[in-house]
């Protein structure tokens, strides 16, 4: 069976509804691009200025290392006065714990802390810095902790700290790093 063909030319096909649809559609597209736009203008403006905070937080950082440098300097003919204070303990006995101070990384003075009750350890070891800062009155002495350490346990960390912001407290030329 053959299929006649048939005249198309007097079909019209209305267009109207279509491009309402894609003006309606071009509108969205451009009003969206308007809003992306203003938003990648604030977050480049935020971008711009942290970055220039940034700037100057390093050229800060840069200008405290170069005076900590400088400092360093001052003092390194005070090597021996640069003290360090080491407590560990060994896991397997907690209540047995060491102290060492250290200068130029030799030792100088060693206390145990045995026990819960190490306030006898704990006077001597601040009695032997006051008489070591007493003896070198006049000069530098910057000491240091093993803040932080997992060698060191929380309440010696704590006892030792008072005791080194107690020093730094009451003689002048005590520094603590």
């Amino acid at each position: 069976m053959r299929r006649k063909k048939g005249n198309f030319s007097n079909i019209v096909i209305d267009l109207t509804s279509l491009l309402d649809v894609v003006f309606i559609l071009l509108m969205v597209v451009l009003l969206n691009g308007q809003v992306v736009s203003a938003s990648l203008s604030e977050k480049s403006d935020e971008l711009d200025t942290a970055l220039q905070e940034a700037e100057s937080a390093k050229e800060n950082a840069d200008e405290m290392s170069r005076l900590y440098d400088q400092g360093l300097g001052t003092i390194e003919g005070y090597g021996e006065n640069l003290i360090s204070v080491y407590a560990s303990y060994d896991p397997s006995m907690v209540t047995k714990r060491h102290l060492r101070v250290l200068a130029m990384d030799e030792d100088m003075a060693e206390f145990d802390l045995t026990g819960g009750d190490v306030g006898d350890s704990l006077s001597a070891f601040r009695d032997y810095l006051s008489e070591y800062i007493q003896e070198h009155s006049g000069m530098p002495v910057v000491i240091a902790l093993n803040k932080n350490d997992e060698y060191i346990l929380y309440r010696d960390e704590r006892a030792l700290s008072d005791i080194l912001s107690e020093l730094s407290d009451e003689y002048p030329d005590v520094y603590l790093r």
